[in-house]
């Protein structure tokens, strides 16, 4: 991996990394999709294939979408080339803003795909889905915004998982991303809890009356999980009319 695991503050990327990253970007779409089918294949299937088929998946995406290969001004083709690399040219695509927003948008369908198969069993397998969103959040905050709420929640439903070592992972994974939407000056998670507990809210009654209960208790569990993130906050949350409102009709129709 080229630039997955990288600081938020690491060094400009070499236009060395830069081809190999692109060359990876021009092959996304079709080992993305490829990847995601084992992940909702046969359920069958081993941990280790699921987990090595997950890390795969954010390792590929991290690479070819790195915050930091995102350029300024999406206009212009950031490869110039040099006649000796016109080979390796040929199998690039341009990353212009258009490309950084359609692949942003096929990733996301993907992603709500693969994360909609729910809490597994195996906590090894478990941990492997929390390091992969740990790793797109890390290294693709902002090329994959759209994908962040996504990410953030699966953090938060295995902060009360019964192995210590997915609740620890998962609780420094939302402490280290904090530190990087703070030094971006993005504000803090609080409003992105607070937005994700209105959406949690506004589909929980749906959930509730539709759904079994592999769906319903984690869906309660992650409701639960962002209410004890918020702690003390939660006052202010309920100060929100629109908040209040919303949650409480969901919590009514759920005791019924």
């Amino acid at each position: 991996d080229a630039l997955a695991g990288e600081a938020v503050d690491a060094e400009p990327v070499s236009q060395d990394v830069r081809l190999h990253c692109q060359v990876i970007a021009s092959f996304l779409p079709g080992v993305v999709t490829s990847i995601a089918k084992v992940i909702l294949g046969d359920s069958k299937q081993g941990q280790t294939i699921l987990s090595m088929a997950f890390l795969t998946w954010s390792s590929v995406v991290a690479t070819a979408m790195s915050d930091r290969l995102m350029p300024q001004d999406m206009s212009l083709d950031m490869f110039q080339s040099k006649d000796k690399d016109m080979g390796k040219r040929q199998l690039i695509i341009n990353q212009d803003k258009r490309w950084w927003n359609d692949t942003a948008s096929k990733v996301h369908h993907l992603l709500k795909r693969i994360l909609s198969i729910g809490i597994h069993s195996h906590w090894k397998l478990r941990l492997s889905v929390c390091q992969f969103a740990k790793m797109l959040l890390q290294n693709c905050n902002q090329s994959l915004e759209n994908c962040v709420p996504l990410l953030v929640d699966v953090l938060v439903a295995h902060l009360n998982d019964d192995y210590k070592q997915v609740s620890v992972f998962s609780r420094q994974a939302l402490d280290s991303f904090s530190v990087i939407v703070v030094a971006r000056g993005s504000g803090s998670l609080i409003s992105m809890f607070e937005d994700n507990i209105h959406s949690l809210a506004t589909r929980l009654p749906r959930v509730v009356r539709t759904a079994d209960d592999t769906v319903r208790l984690p869906t309660l569990d992650l409701l639960v999980g962002y209410l004890r993130l918020l702690g003390p906050r939660i006052s202010s949350l309920l100060s929100s009319s629109a908040h209040l409102k919303r949650l409480s009709q969901a919590l009514l129709q759920v005791s019924n």
